[in-house]
């Protein structure tokens, strides 16, 4: 199992020693490039994507010659909303399921030529009681897709899942979201605002670090990446954290 971090500002060189290898989300400082195994784009596999888009993206990739993993975002059934109180609000046009899965199809065919080398996963995203979040953030949208696209994982969010279970009052969608074919997963813990639930990437627990590890070692994950971005030392901890759970628990 690996166990990854996404490059931040907030990060130094002293970090590299606790990962496996890095996730890269834009640009980087170059002496890092070597160490991004993994690279996490903000385009939406779900929207339509001009070739302009995917050639900037090309152009990025070609930063990082260690590449193993490209996953996008599932976010919004829109391309266009508005944040409110950290909530997208539709604007404009609306996808439904077909329209979505029909995206996916025209993005992968441009883009198997390139990027043929790598996995390609999609994340699932947070429910909130919102007309941009509908469908997308549904298990059964997810089975649609790996149904029609056997090639695609899941980038597994935990906190994302723990949201829209939340927000759903669905207490299966753990269980269910986990038997989906997953590639990786992100761990982090949620927070409360008002009292309503959001993605603040806190500090994981004990608990939240066990539960990524078993998802991922009962799926065809191979990497665990820890979002976290507030404290450094903090983050030095929980490595250590993961780093031993995977260990003690390899032999099993």
């Amino acid at each position: 199992m690996k166990i990854s971090i996404p490059i931040s500002s907030i990060y130094n060189d002293s970090l590299l020693e606790h990962v496996d290898c890095l996730e890269a989300r834009g640009d980087h400082p170059p002496h890092w490039a070597r160490k991004v195994h993994l690279y996490h784009s903000e385009l939406q596999l779900i929207h339509e994507l001009s070739f302009q888009k995917i050639i900037g993206l090309e152009n990025t990739l070609e930063k990082y010659p260690f590449l193993k993993v490209l996953s996008f975002h599932a976010a919004t059934n829109c391309p266009n909303y508005l944040i409110e109180n950290g909530v997208a609000m539709a604007k404009g046009i609306v996808y439904d399921y077909n329209e979505m899965m029909d995206n996916i199809g025209e993005n992968l065919h441009k883009i198997s030529a390139r990027f043929s080398h790598l996995s390609i996963l999609i994340e699932n995203n947070n429910y909130f009681p919102a007309k941009a979040y509908d469908t997308v953030t549904k298990v059964e949208f997810f089975k649609g897709i790996f149904k029609c696209y056997p090639n695609l994982k899941l980038l597994f969010d935990l906190a994302h899942a723990q949201i829209s279970a939340i927000n759903e009052n669905d207490g299966s969608y753990f269980y269910r979201l986990s038997k989906l074919p997953i590639g990786q997963v992100h761990v982090s813990r949620v927070g409360y605002d008002n009292y309503e639930v959001k993605d603040f990437h806190e500090k994981p627990l004990t608990s939240d670090l066990k539960f990524a590890y078993w998802i991922a070692r009962n799926s065809e994950a191979e990497h665990i990446t820890v979002e976290y971005y507030k404290d450094q030392s903090e983050l030095v901890s929980v490595l250590k954290e993961l780093r031993l759970i995977c260990k003690e628990n390899q032999s099993y």
